[in-house]
This record gives structure tokens, sequence and C-alpha cells, in this order.
């Protein structure tokens, strides 16, 4: 019997502020931060759901310099995926006074019918944070 093990690639913690759907969980609230990432077939478990907005806060457990936070989103529109609207990055020392530092929106037409997954990358000027909150706000109905 072989087994494979991939050691996390930092020592975060994560708050999921708004819960993700329980049958699309990824395996955990870590998943966000494990480094492992979500295929394009969505239904191998890799993904995490939400129907809402999304607001999760990574908390680095020290200060860092931070000037680059990527993200990726699934889309597959015939299944009712669609990736945010609007995305939000936002990083603070205190965890309670937060600056943002990166917004973007319109990534992909509803109407885009091609399954893919969206790397949604900023490259900001460099800030020291020990927090930083993602937010992501959905299409709607």
């Amino acid at each position: 019997t072989t087994a494979s093990f991939m050691k996390a690639p930092n020592n975060w913690t994560i708050q999921i502020v708004t819960p993700f759907e329980p049958q699309y969980s990824a395996g955990a609230d870590d998943a966000l931060i494990d480094g492992y990432r979500g295929a394009v077939n969505w239904r191998k478990g890799s993904w995490q759901g939400y129907q809402t907005d999304v607001e999760v806060i990574i908390d680095l457990n020290a200060t860092e310099t931070v000037s680059k936070v990527s993200t990726e989103f699934l889309q597959d529109t015939r299944a009712w995926i669609v990736i945010p609207k609007k995305v939000m990055i936002e990083t603070s020392i205190d965890g309670k006074n937060y600056q943002q530092v990166y917004t973007a929106e319109n990534f992909l037409t509803i109407k885009e019918q091609k399954v893919q997954i969206k790397n949604i990358e900023d490259t900001c000027p460099a800030v020291k944070a020990r927090h930083v909150k993602l937010k992501a706000l959905q299409n709607g109905k």
C-alpha cells in the first residue's frame, strides 16, 4: 500500500464568515488555503460551493509583507456554477481595521458556457498585514 501526503504550504488559519454548502465542502474549512487546486470537473469534490456572497479571513499568523493575492473560481453555467461578479481583497494588521488593496468585477459573462477555471490575481503595492479578507459577490438570482 502506498499513500501520498502533501505538507501544508503555510501555517495560515482561516475563518469562514459565510458558510459553504455542506455537500460542496472540498473536504474542510482549510480547503481554501491547503494548496490543492480544484479540477474543472467539480463532481470530483475539490471545490467549495456557496449560494450567497462569500467572505473569508485568512490569518497569516505573523505580520508579513503582502504584495500578491490570488484565488481561483470555477464557472460551469450549465450546472448553475457562476464565478462572482465582484471580488474584493482587504488587508489588516490587527484584524479589526482593514484597507482595501484590490477590487475587480465582470471577469466572465454569465452567458459564457465554456466550463473553465478563472484565476484572479492581484499584484498590489507591498503592504504589511497579518490578516487578508476576501469578499466575493455573487451574480444574484
